[in-house]
């Protein structure tokens, strides 16, 4: 579901286990990952199944090709796991004081100037990782290493808030089943997520700029699509209720109950793969706007 930034980076963690050490399956190279958030990156596969991919841990005994249990996010081969994991808590179990120190820590980096653009037009911290997921899109998605690239990706940006902007909590995520009712999505609207105090600000119905909220100022500078893609504007969303659905309860279980890693991946990516829109395509439409587009949604 959601973890993060104005809006993508705040959809990633409910199917992404919280990263400890580095994988081998990632796109960026080291020394790119390295100039984003300060940390070496894993090397790339070309690979389109991540199954017979090792993970590498630095910080437990868990041993390389370990499977993990996608329902616990813990290793099932009972030989211990991370020794200091990265904390995840569910936004509406985090109190105001919790909550605000997040944004605010967000905010921090859209303040901070940019040292590391992968395309030109980034002029804060906080446009860098939306450069960068820009300029890797074709390379991430629709392939094997969909799922740790994009863990690693979200590790980057745990690491500024936390070096950068001096963040101490939990990073948070969004468990959107708690609101996506098909026959009552005004439960899915008011979600405490959307709230514009003590939230990421409104879920209008049709696409417009946000009115309300913590960044109804922040100018992104980057549009739809790939590059060169300049176009600085307000952050947009626009509710799209048909996609609600395919993000009950019962579409994740049905997701997390695929038998392979790579029938679990496509099922839940979705489109172009799928006919139909799933769970991780449906969450970027959902709520629309900037998020809704493939290249520039972690704005």
């Amino acid at each position: 579901m959601i973890s993060s930034g104005p809006a993508f980076l705040a959809l990633l963690v409910i199917l992404i286990p919280a990263l400890c050490g580095t994988a081998n399956s990632l796109e960026a190279t080291a020394a790119e990952f390295k100039s984003i958030a300060g940390t070496a990156s894993p090397t790339m596969t070309t690979a389109r199944s991540v199954e017979s991919l090792a993970i590498t841990n630095t910080t437990s005994t868990v041993k390389p090709g370990v499977p993990m249990d996608l329902k616990t996010n813990s290793t099932t081969a009972g030989n211990g796991g991370c020794s200091s994991p990265s904390q995840r808590r569910e936004w509406r179990s985090m109190g105001p004081p919790a909550r605000s120190d997040y944004l605010k820590a967000i905010q921090c980096l859209q303040r901070l100037a940019s040292t590391a653009a992968a395309i030109p037009g980034a002029r804060t911290r906080f446009d860098d990782f939306q450069a960068y997921h820009i300029s890797v899109t074709t390379k991430v998605h629709e392939v094997g290493q969909f799922l740790p690239w994009h863990r690693w990706f979200l590790h980057t940006y745990e690491v500024a808030l936390r070096k950068e902007c001096k963040y101490g909590g939990p990073i948070p995520y969004w468990d959107w089943t708690k609101d996506a009712f098909p026959d009552n999505p005004e439960v899915f609207q008011s979600s405490p997520i959307f709230s514009g105090k003590g939230g990421f600000g409104e879920l209008p119905l049709v696409p417009r700029p946000l009115t309300t909220g913590p960044f109804t100022k922040y100018h992104l500078q980057f549009g739809t699509g790939p590059p060169p893609n300049k176009t600085a504007h307000l952050i947009e969303r626009g509710f799209d209720i048909t996609m609600l659905p395919r993000l009950t309860e019962a579409a994740v279980e049905a997701t997390l109950s695929r038998k392979t890693f790579e029938t679990f991946r496509i099922e839940l990516e979705g489109r172009p793969v799928t006919l139909e829109p799933k769970v991780h395509d449906s969450g970027h439409r959902v709520v629309g706007g900037d998020m809704s587009d493939t290249y520039s949604s972690p704005g």
